[in-house]
């Protein structure tokens, strides 16, 4: 079940005995984006949901660089294929 099912903003075929009180779609929001979850920074570091918005701004600034080409791009592929603890797909 959804969870925001049952806070009275949908049409529920189920009836919630959880959920006594009606909520805002405001609340439900801000509950599922900045009440509830743990944002971290790029670092690992606890942040607020700002702080992660404002280092994304930032982020954006400066580009990721370019992939590896040619060989070490093969090479690069190798290596990650190694550590890959998977089954290959026809196995």
């Amino acid at each position: 079940r959804p969870f925001y099912a049952g806070w009275g903003l949908t049409d529920d075929r189920l009836t919630f005995e959880r959920r006594t009180r009606r909520a805002s779609l405001q609340s439900i929001i801000h509950a599922a984006l900045i009440g509830y979850p743990v944002y971290v920074t790029p670092d690992g570091w606890p942040c607020e949901a700002e702080d992660l918005v404002e280092a994304l701004i930032a982020a954006r600034d400066h580009p990721l660089p370019a992939p590896p080409r040619g060989r070490i791009n093969r090479w690069w592929r190798g290596i990650k294929a190694s550590l890959d603890r998977s089954l290959p797909p026809a196995y």
